[in-house]
């Protein structure tokens, strides 16, 4: 017999449950972490989709917005048809306000009246707001969110 052999032969066998001298019970610490990060883990996740849910909701509105702002390029006063075109474009916001601007103009990057002379060239826009309240499962994302687009009038 070889000397590794004789020395594995020669140990005690050890009983099923019984810790080596010295040896400290480790038992249920995995379960405290798991009882200690749960909570956290949670909060994290509810923050995410929170967040996720008004995101999406801003780009709705963003639609919204676009759709109201290219009808005000036809007819920038008529703001009953701004409106109606971006809750058209957003039914499913049914508490949604638009807010149409109307027209303003610019000269050199200066705002100026929409019938003066402007030498660099006279630049219509119109601006439309849409607004909707948000419901938010935790207090870090705002309760309103809200959406604007700008566009010239070539």
């Amino acid at each position: 017999m070889t000397d590794r052999l004789r020395s594995y032969a020669a140990r005690p066998a050890r009983r099923p449950g019984l810790r080596a001298p010295g040896a400290r019970r480790r038992g249920g610490w995995g379960t405290v972490e798991l009882a200690l990060m749960t909570p956290l883990f949670a909060a994290v996740l509810v923050g995410m989709m929170d967040v996720g849910l008004a995101v999406e909701q801003h780009m709705r509105l963003q639609v919204a917005a676009r759709a109201g702002a290219q009808v005000a390029l036809r007819n920038p006063t008529d703001n009953s048809a701004i409106t109606a075109a971006a809750r058209a474009a957003a039914p499913d916001l049914p508490s949604m306000t638009v807010t149409p601007s109307g027209l303003w103009c610019e000269c050199n990057n200066a705002p100026t009246t929409c019938t003066s002379a402007c030498v660099a060239g006279l630049q219509r826009f119109v601006r439309v707001e849409a607004r909707h309240p948000f419901s938010p499962i935790t207090p870090l994302v705002p309760s309103t969110v809200s959406a604007s687009v700008t566009l010239r009038i070539q």
